[in-house]
């Protein structure tokens, strides 16, 4: 009698911790990164006034006259395209990635997230000249998938 009580308790603390939830330490959200170059030297430069919204999204600004180098987009896991505007100082231009969303099961903590494969790029050429596909797996981290040439 005095072995069955240990191993009952011992049993009850290992069952309550096999149901306790975890918590997800994992990058689960995938953006689109977009690195900015200059045309003429291909070297990475910075934008002083950029914005970035969605187009036909309620609340879609990504930015507004940031200085950055960089640019991360989201992408719509419901569908298979989205498009932005992208504005650099007083020139706009629109960006439209065609992609294939893929749901993945990342953990048991963090449950599934979506990928993309990224397809195409359709781009207008006011302020940008050119786009670069680098890496068309779209997924959590900050590896860039495009570069575009100002």
């Amino acid at each position: 009698m005095k072995l069955i009580y240990p191993l009952l308790t011992g049993l009850l603390v290992l069952l309550h911790l096999s149901c306790t939830e975890q918590a997800c330490d994992l990058d689960t959200e995938a953006f689109l990164n977009a690195g900015f170059y200059s045309a003429e030297t291909a070297e990475a430069i910075s934008l002083d006034s950029l914005t970035i919204y969605g187009i036909n999204r309620e609340d879609s600004l990504i930015y507004s006259m940031a200085n950055t180098g960089k640019a991360a987009l989201p992408l719509d896991p419901s569908g298979e395209s989205c498009s932005f505007i992208i504005k650099n100082g007083d020139r706009t231009d629109t960006l439209s990635f065609q992609y294939i969303p893929e749901m993945i099961f990342l953990s048991t903590a963090c449950g599934y997230i979506y990928n993309y494969r990224l397809a195409d790029v359709i781009y207008s050429l006011n302020a940008i000249e050119n786009i670069l596909i680098l890496n068309e797996n779209v997924k959590p981290g900050d590896e860039e998938n495009i570069q575009i040439f100002f």
